[in-house]
């Protein structure tokens, strides 16, 4: 349930993201107890950009606020 959730959230920014030229994926590794994990990795260098772990997410979660960090680091494309 939780990701169809984020799924459908991702779905709705994608198109934001496709206009800026940046592409984004979400995936799942054994989704467990709800945990959240975001990360950036520069194509280039592989250097880690971003990454940011959330224990405990429901689907009452703002995702657009706990990933304003996240959609900024991929716009700009640098370390917060």
């Amino acid at each position: 349930m939780i990701l169809l959730f984020l799924r459908d959230w991702a779905d709705r920014k994608s198109a934001k993201l496709n206009n800026l030229s940046i592409s984004s994926e979400i995936f799942s590794r054994e989704f467990k107890d709800d945990k959240f994990e975001m990360e950036v990795v520069h194509i280039g260098t592989e250097e880690l950009i971003y990454w940011k772990y959330l224990e405990k997410i429901d689907s009452n979660t703002d995702l657009d606020e706990i990933t304003s960090d996240y959609f900024q680091v991929l716009q700009r494309g640098l370390k917060l």
